[in-house]
């Protein structure tokens, strides 16, 4: 089989929400998971294909819906509401 006939994303891996109790699914391959899990690579290192919302729930748990809440939004769009 060749590289291009390889799924791109080989694993689903859920993650609960430690704020809310959302579960969220992140699609990954499971050996660039594997390489986060044991501190070979950080999340954009192993994992760059994800988004920054993907990264930050694998890295601290937290839910994009939770990480708005304490963190709030873009202090640019605030300023246009």
């Amino acid at each position: 089989m060749s590289d291009e006939q390889k799924p791109v994303y080989d694993y689903k891996h859920s993650i609960e929400c430690r704020d809310c109790g959302d579960k969220v699914v992140i699609h990954c391959n499971r050996v660039d998971l594997i390489e986060y899990t044991l501190r070979f690579a950080s999340a954009s290192e192993a994992m760059p294909y994800l988004s920054r919302e993907d990264r930050e729930i694998l890295i601290s748990n937290t839910c994009p819906k939770c990480y708005e809440e304490v963190f709030g939004g873009d202090e640019a769009e605030e300023e246009q509401a």
